[in-house]
């Protein structure tokens, strides 16, 4: 099992199954496929800040968790305004997920940095 296995299997354990996101630099491309390995289909969308409202939006209407995947650098920086969108409506069930191990948590409110 790869470091993306093991991503992608604690999100689908969260009970996510659409993770939203635009696939960037890096390995992207692996953390996705890892993702539909694990059975969390994904969703692309045109910005990475449209990913994350999209993410937090099917959080609340669904009543399920849902992710967002970004880019390092501008990308992560983008979906802030995304995780402030989730804050703001309250989607306790959206999780961020980055190559750089940045996180959003809205139910907690606070940004998490590994």
């Amino acid at each position: 099992m790869t470091a993306f296995d093991s991503i992608a299997q604690a999100v689908a354990k969260t009970g996510c199954t659409r993770v939203f996101g635009v696939p960037g630099g890096g390995p992207n491309l692996d953390l996705i496929g890892a993702f539909n390995r694990h059975g969390v289909e994904f969703v692309l969308a045109h910005t990475e800040t449209g990913a994350a409202i999209m993410a937090a939006t099917f959080s609340v209407v669904t009543d399920t968790v849902s992710a967002v995947i970004v880019t390092r650098g501008p990308g992560a920086a983008a979906a802030v305004n995304g995780a402030a969108h989730a804050t703001l409506d309250r989607a306790s069930r959206c999780i961020g997920v980055s190559l750089d191990l940045f996180c959003w948590n809205s139910s907690k409110r606070e940004f998490c940095f590994s």
